[in-house]
Order: C-alpha cells, then structure tokens, then sequence
C-alpha cells in the first residue's frame, strides 16, 4: 500500500522573500520579551493575509511588492486583490494592534508599538503601562 505525499500548502507566514519577486519579507524584529506570543518568530512579517468575512478565514496571502497573490488552501497563485485605501489602513491598523489585544485584555503592561500608548495607558520607558 503507498501512502499519498503530504498535500500540505505552503505557509507563506514563516517564508523571508516573495517566490516570484523575491522581494525581502522581513519587517521590524520583535522584542524578545514579546516573541512567545508569535510563535517565537524573531520579524514581524510584510506578507498581506486577504481575509474573508464570510468564510472567517485567511483565505490568501498577498506580496506587498509584487501584488502577487496565492491561495491559502492549496497554494497555488490567483487573482490578485484589490485592495482599497479605506480597507488597508483598516487592515493596518488591525496588524499594529494585533501584538498588544491579549495584553490588553489582561489589563497587563505590553511593549510599545509607536510613539505613543492607547487611552488607560501610561507610557514607562518602552512599554505601555495600564492606569490603576
């Protein structure tokens, strides 16, 4: 009996350069305090994930550079997304305030991600602090 060959897609979260335009994917690196809570990953990734409402899913992931555009599922290429302004600042702003949210909810200090910290916090040094 032969066993069928793992079909499993690529994860494009943990590759460095776009396969096509081998632009570099590696963002700002992450604080070392803060790396468990990305799974250990040392960068912060450029790569867009195209999400969909409807499915509640990542459905696909985006080059920044090139715009090309790859199935989550199977990994093949497909149409490229248009992504307007409105919808990628939101998605933006969704990426900067994705590392503090568990912090935040447990009322917890966090690293700071800009210059300033969000409202019932103080800013101590490179972290934000909750107001008691």
């Amino acid at each position: 009996m032969t066993r069928k060959k793992d079909t499993h897609p690529i994860d494009f979260t943990l590759l460095e350069s776009c396969p096509k335009c081998e632009a570099n994917w590696q963002d700002k690196p992450i604080p070392k305090e803060s790396q468990w809570l990305f799974g250990n990953s040392k960068w912060f990734s450029r790569v867009i994930g195209i999400y969909s409402r409807n499915q509640d899913r990542t459905i696909a992931w985006q080059c920044p550079d090139c715009g090309t555009c790859w199935d989550r599922a199977t990994g093949k290429l497909r149409e490229p997304f248009n992504l307007s302004g409105t919808r990628l600042a939101a998605l933006a702003i969704a990426v900067m305030l994705l590392p503090v949210l568990p912090a935040m909810a447990c009322n917890q200090p966090f690293v700071k991600a800009g210059k300033s910290c969000p409202l019932g916090y103080y800013s101590q040094g490179s972290y934000c602090v909750p107001n008691r």
